[in-house]
């Protein structure tokens, strides 16, 4: 099994997704140009089409059943609108 310590995302410099990244606690990455105080990636998804790289560190816990948390009930999964507001 591999293990991996560290998770890669990329997003548009749009202001939503930039607080959504961050409010995962994703980290952004250095970038090559400095736009709207954001550091990008200039060309990353094409010419003239920047995007901001973000990087977070993956903690690797017991499996849910040996930390003693119970299984969700069916049903019971939160849409990202219901996360963002809760």
């Amino acid at each position: 099994m591999h293990e991996r310590r560290w998770v890669r995302s990329v997003s548009t410099s749009s202001g939503p997704s930039i607080a959504f990244h961050l409010a995962l606690g994703f980290v952004p990455l250095h970038g090559d140009a400095v736009i709207d105080g954001l550091l990008v990636r200039r060309d990353y998804a094409g010419a003239g089409d920047q995007r901001v790289v973000f990087r977070r560190g993956i903690v690797h816990d017991a499996p849910a059943a040996e930390a003693g948390v119970a299984p969700a009930e069916p049903g019971a999964e939160m849409g990202l609108k219901e996360a963002l507001t809760s």
